[in-house]
């Protein structure tokens, strides 16, 4: 049996063109206040999955 190789290449400059640096900045924001509401009537749900997802988005939005 012939094995086959499957190379995939990752182009970063599709990430950045699909936000503006100031669109990305708005969703962070956006998403911060989301977070911080959810706290402010309960203060232990940054232990939800939610708050938690929330914050990976961030994190993914920042690294785009």
């Amino acid at each position: 049996m012939k094995e086959i190789k499957v190379e995939t290449e990752v182009n970063s400059d599709i990430h950045t063109s699909i936000f503006s640096k100031d669109e990305k900045s708005l969703l962070i924001n956006m998403i911060c206040h989301r977070q911080t509401s959810m706290i402010v009537k309960d203060p232990t749900s940054y232990e939800s999955d939610e708050y938690k997802n929330l914050e990976s988005l961030k994190v993914k939005i920042k690294n785009m």
